[in-house]
């Protein structure tokens, strides 16, 4: 019986945000998008487990492009809030399956800045979140899938699921968990439907 349900954040309850964010970040910076895409690459896994901070990652990025550092207090936050975009339609199904008794919990690989600016937005929404940065793991590690199942205290087997990776869903279903790959909405509410009606 599925007792709760999670939700990657970038891609399934909002659009996935770093197209939008690395345009902005290289317009701010007077760098093409591509030279911060590639350069990005080198440092998203340590940005993401919250290894090394925003100042780091800009002096970092900033000395090998030869660019100067950002003037503003958090140039990643910034570039999150103007690329952040809901889907509605996802959120209302959190709600709503909230509503009828099941725990609902956040599972996503991001960094410090985009979570301050997301917590502005969302408090007591979820019952619990996990965040690669706060947690040091990121997924498809085991590790990270383990804490949100520990916060929730369910089973693997009682809980769905939800990412548009599909290697986190994979591991995700190696764990136990019940996957959904977000390609729709509709397949996704037809998914969860399925799910929480079998015994």
């Amino acid at each position: 019986m599925i007792k709760a349900i999670l939700f990657d954040l970038g891609g399934v309850l909002i659009n996935q945000p770093h197209t939008k964010m690395f345009a902005y970040i290289a317009a701010h910076l007077k760098i093409p998008k591509t030279s911060i895409e590639e350069i990005y690459k080198v440092y998203f896994d340590i940005f993401q487990k919250g290894t090394i901070t925003e100042a780091v990652l800009w002096k970092k990025i900033c000395k090998e492009l030869h660019s100067e550092m950002p003037q503003s207090h958090s140039l990643w936050e910034d570039a999150f809030k103007a690329a952040y975009v809901e889907r509605k339609e996802m959120f209302n199904l959190a709600q709503k399956l909230c509503t009828q008794g099941y725990k609902i919990g956040l599972i996503s690989n991001t960094e410090r800045p985009a979570i301050r600016s997301f917590r502005t937005r969302y408090t007591t929404f979820f019952d619990i979140t996990v965040f690669s940065c706060d947690v040091g793991c990121a997924k498809p590690e085991p590790k990270i899938y383990s804490i949100a199942l520990e916060r929730l205290q369910e089973k693997p087997s009682a809980t769905i699921f939800i990412d548009d990776n599909p290697a986190f869903v994979h591991a995700a279903d190696k764990f136990g968990m019940q996957g959904i790959l977000f390609t729709r909405f509709e397949d996704v509410q037809q998914k969860i439907e399925f799910l929480v009606a079998k015994p």
